[in-house]
C-alpha cells in the first residue's frame, strides 16, 4: 500500500497491484479483451464457416472447366476449353518446346520437301536443318541420308513415326478447335 499527496494536499491511499495502480486494472483488463477478440472471432468464424467454405471453392473449381472468355486489361481471350481436345501424354511431352520452324516442319504435307535445306542462294539452311534434328530427337521423324546429294549437298528422307502422326493429328485437331471457337 502506498501513502501519498493528492491534488489537494490531502493523504489517499492506493493498492498497487502487479504494477498497476487500481482502476488501470480495469482498462488494461479491456484492452486485452479487445486484442484477443479478433483472432477468436477469426477462429470462430473458421471452424463455423469450414464446410460452406470448402463447398464453395469445390464447386468454382468444378465450374473452371465451363470458362469460355478470359480478359486481362485489354487483351481477351476466348476458349471453350471443353472444345479443345486434350493430347496423350506421349503426344503432350514431344511436342513441348518445339518451335515455330519445327511445327511448321512437322505439320508440312511433304516434311521432305519442307526441310528446304538450301535457299535460294545455295546456302544451307541451317534453321531447318536443327527443325529436322529437333524433331527426329523427339522421336517424331525417322531421319535417313538420300542416296546422292542434291544441287545444295546431300539430303534427308524423313519418315514420320507413330508418335509423329499422332503428334500432327492432336496439333491440327487444336488449329481446327481455336478457328470453330472464333466464328
Amino acid at each position: 500500500m502506498n501513502v501519498g499527496n493528492d491534488e489537494s494536499g490531502t493523504k489517499s491511499k492506493t493498492t498497487v497491484t502487479g504494477g498497476i495502480v487500481g482502476k488501470d486494472i480495469v482498462a488494461a483488463v479491456i484492452d486485452l479483451t479487445k486484442s484477443a477478440l479478433w483472432p477468436a472471432l477469426a477462429f470462430t468464424m473458421l471452424i463455423v464457416f469450414y464446410e460452406p467454405v470448402l463447398t464453395i471453392l469445390d464447386a468454382l473449381s468444378r465450374r473452371a472447366n465451363q470458362i469460355e472468355s478470359l480478359k486481362l486489361g485489354a487483351l481477351e481471350i476466348n476458349i471453350k476449353l471443353s472444345n479443345l481436345p486434350s493430347a496423350s501424354p506421349h503426344v503432350a511431352e514431344a511436342i513441348t518446346g518445339l518451335d515455330a520452324v519445327s511445327i511448321e516442319t512437322l505439320l508440312s504435307k511433304d516434311p521432305n520437301s519442307a526441310t528446304g535445306y538450301c535457299d535460294l542462294f545455295g546456302k544451307r539452311n541451317e534453321g531447318r536443318l536443327a527443325a529436322v534434328r529437333k524433331l527426329e530427337a523427339a522421336k517424331l521423324f525417322v531421319a535417313k541420308p538420300k542416296d546422292g546429294t542434291t544441287w545444295c549437298g546431300p539430303g534427308l528422307d524423313l519418315t514420320l513415326t507413330e508418335l509423329g502422326k499422332q503428334s500432327q493429328d492432336f496439333i491440327f485437331k487444336l488449329i481446327a478447335s481455336q478457328i470453330g471457337a472464333a466464328n
